[in-house]
C-alpha cells in the first residue's frame, strides 16, 4: 500500500509546510528516505527553508531539481521520522550531528564511477558499459567481483546483444549527496554491433544513505518493434564461490549453491547468501541459477519480452549484511508519494469526504497525486457538484461513475485505472498500464501492454459509459468498455482486430 505524504503550507504566511506521512516510510530511522517533490510553491527551495521532525530536531536533507523535462525533483530525507509529521518552513538548515556520518559519496575517474553508502559501495564500470562491476560490503570487510551483468536482448535467430558490449556508453552522475547519490548509464545492446531495432537502454541506479537498498530502473527503447523474446536485466553472473546459499520467495525457499545447474524462479525476490553478506532483488520476479562450473551462478532480477519501442522494468538491488530480519524489512517497506496541498484546502477535502460516497471516493482519486493548482482546481469542481451526482464534469481529467455501492474512475487521457470502491472500501489503486493481453500462436506468445508503449490508447466517454481503446502498429486492437447500469457497473472486454 503507497505512502501518500501530504505537504501542507500554512495559508496566513505561505512560509511553513507539514509532510503529513500516513505510515512511516521504513523502521529504520537511521536510513535516508526520499520522496518525488514538486518545490515550485516553495520559494527558492531549498535555500533559506528546513525540515523539522517530530521531536522539533532539524533533519538534514538534500533536494535534487528536477531533470531537464520533468516536473518533479526528489526530496531526501537523511533519517525517517519516528513520527508522522515534518515541517518544512523558512529557516536555516540544521543538520544533526549524526547525519555526517550516515553520508553517501561518490568518486569519478577514468575506470568509472564508486558510490559508497556506508553499507556498500558500488563501483560502476565504464569498460562494463556503466554496469556495476565490484561490491565492497562494509561490515563484512569483504569485496564481491569477477562478475559481469549479462544484461541483454536476444532472440533466436538473431543471437544475444549485450549492454557491456557497448564501449561508447554514457555515465552520468544525477545526484551526488550527502544523502541521496544516483547514477544514470545509457548504452546500446550490443554496442557496434547494431542490433535490429536500435535497440538502447537508460539505467538509473539509486543509492540513499545507510540503506542497503539501490533502487534500479532500467528504460529500453527501439526505433522500431522488432520482437525480443528475452529481455534481461540485472543478470549477476559470476564463476566462484563468493556465495554459498540461496534464499527465494515467494513462497519462501532455501539451499545451497553446489553447481547442481538447477534454477529456481521465484516470485518477488531472490538472494545469495555468502560469509556476512547478502545480496538480493525484490520489487520483480527473481531467479536463482546454481550454475558454477557451467553458465555461471546467477541472480537475476525481471526477465520479460521486449515487443514495442519501450519498456520500463523496475527492481531493487540489496546489498547489505547478512540479515534475513533487514532485508525482509525492506521487502516490506512501502512506496512513497508526496502531493502539495495547504490547511485551508485540507479543510475543504474533509468537508468533501463527509458527503456522499461518490463525491469522497472521486476525491481520493483526483487529488492522490496532483501538483497544488490542479488540487486545488479539482476540490472546487467536487465543491459544485449536486447531491446525488453520479458522474464527473469533463474539467476533473477524470471519468466516474456510480451504481449499486460501486465507484470506478478512470483517466480519460490514458484510460488507465484511478480506482474502484465497493461499499465503502477501495478494491484497486491507480494501474498505469491501463490493460495487458496476451497473444498465443504460432509465432509463440507474447503480451501487450499499454505501460510498455505497445498500445496506442484512447479514450471514448460519455456521462455513463467509457471505451478504452487500444491499438497496437500491427493492427491490434482491443477495447475495454465500463459503463453504469441499473444497479451497477459493468465492464467488458473485446479483442477488435487481430494482427
Amino acid at each position: 500500500m503507497p505512502i501518500v505524504l501530504e505537504l501542507v503550507v500554512l495559508a496566513a504566511a505561505r512560509d511553513a509546510f507539514v509532510l503529513q506521512l500516513d505510515a512511516a516510510p521504513r523502521t529504520d530511522t537511521g536510513a535516508a528516505f526520499s520522496v518525488p517533490f514538486d518545490a515550485a510553491p516553495l520559494d527558492g527551495f531549498p535555500a533559506g527553508w528546513r525540515i523539522v521532525g517530530p521531536d522539533g530536531a532539524a533533519v538534514a536533507f538534500q533536494y535534487d531539481a528536477p531533470l531537464a523535462g520533468e516536473v518533479a525533483g526528489t526530496l531526501t530525507c537523511a533519517r525517517a521520522p519516528a513520527g508522522e509529521r515534518l515541517r518544512i518552513e523558512r529557516g536555516e538548515s540544521r543538520p544533526d550531528a549524526g547525519a555526517a556520518l550516515r553520508a553517501v559519496t561518490v568518486a569519478e575517474d577514468d575506470a568509472g564511477v564508486r558510490v559508497d553508502n556506508g553499507v556498500a559501495e558500488v563501483f560502476y564500470a565504464r569498460a562494463e558499459g556503466g554496469l556495476p562491476a565490484a561490491i565492497r560490503f562494509a561490515a563484512a570487510g569483504r569485496t564481491f567481483e569477477g562478475f559481469h551483468l549479462n544484461d541483454r536482448v536476444y532472440e533466436a535467430g538473431r543471437g544475444g546483444f549485450l549492454v557491456r558490449e557497448d564501449r561508447e556508453g554514457r555515465m552520468r552522475v544525477l545526484a551526488r549527496g550527502p544523502y541521496r547519490a544516483a547514477i544514470e548509464i545509457e548504452a546500446r545492446y550490443g554496442g557496434a554491433r547494431n542490433a535490429p531495432g536500435a535497440p538502447r537502454v537508460r539505467y538509473v541506479f539509486e543509492h540513499l544513505a545507510g540503506s542497503p537498498a539501490i533502487r534500479v530502473t532500467a528504460d529500453a527503447v527501439q526505433t522500431e518493434a522488432v520482437g525480443w523474446s528475452e529481455l534481461h536485466v540485472l543478470e549477476i553472473n559470476f564463476p566462484h564461490e563468493f556465495f554459498t546459499r540461496w534464499e527465494a520467495g515467494d513462497p519462501v525457499r532455501a539451499g545451497a549453491l553446489a553447481g547442481g545447474g538447477s534454477s529456481v524462479h521465484a516470485s518477488s525476490w531472490g538472494a545469495l547468501i555468502g560469509e556476512g553478506v547478502r545480496l538480493g532483488i525484490f520489487g520483480s520476479s527473481a531467479i536463482v541459477h546454481d550454475g558454477r562450473g557451467g553458465y555461471g551462478t546467477y541472480l537475476h532480477g525481471p526477465w520479460t519480452r521486449l515487443d514495442g519501442t519501450s519498456a520500463r522494468r523496475e527492481c531493487v538491488l540489496w546489498a547489505g549484511p547478512d540479515s534475513a530480519e533487514d532485508f525482509a524489512r525492506d521487502r516490506a517497506a512501502p512506496l512513497v508519494e508526496a502531493v502539495l496541498t495547504r490547511p485551508d484546502l485540507i479543510a475543504r477535502e474533509e468537508a468533501l469526504r463527509k458527503r456522499e460516497p461518490f463525491i469522497a471516493h472521486a476525491l481520493e482519486a483526483l487529488v492522490a497525486s496532483r501538483p497544488l493548482p490542479e488540487r486545488e482546481r479539482a476540490i472546487a469542481l467536487l465543491e459544485a457538484l449536486p447531491a446525488g451526482s453520479a458522474a464527473l464534469p469533463p474539467e476533473t481529467g477524470m471519468w466516474g461513475t456510480n451504481a449499486g455501492g460501486t465507484s470506478v474512475f478512470v483517466d480519460r487521457a490514458t484510460g488507465a485505472l484511478a480506482g474502484v470502491w465497493y461499499g465503502g472500501r477501495r478494491l484497486a489503486r491507480p494501474h498505469r498500464g491501463g490493460f495487458a493481453l496476451t497473444l498465443r500462436g504460432k509465432a509463440g506468445t507474447r503480451t501487450v501492454t499499454a505501460e510498455d508503449g505497445t498500445l496506442g490508447m484512447e479514450c471514448v466517454t460519455r456521462d455513463d459509459r467509457i471505451v478504452v481503446r487500444g491499438r497496437a502498429p500491427d493492427g491490434l486492437a482491443a477495447a475495454l468498455t465500463i459503463e453504469r447500469g441499473d444497479d451497477g457497473v459493468l465492464a467488458s472486454f473485446a479483442v477488435e482486430a487481430l494482427p
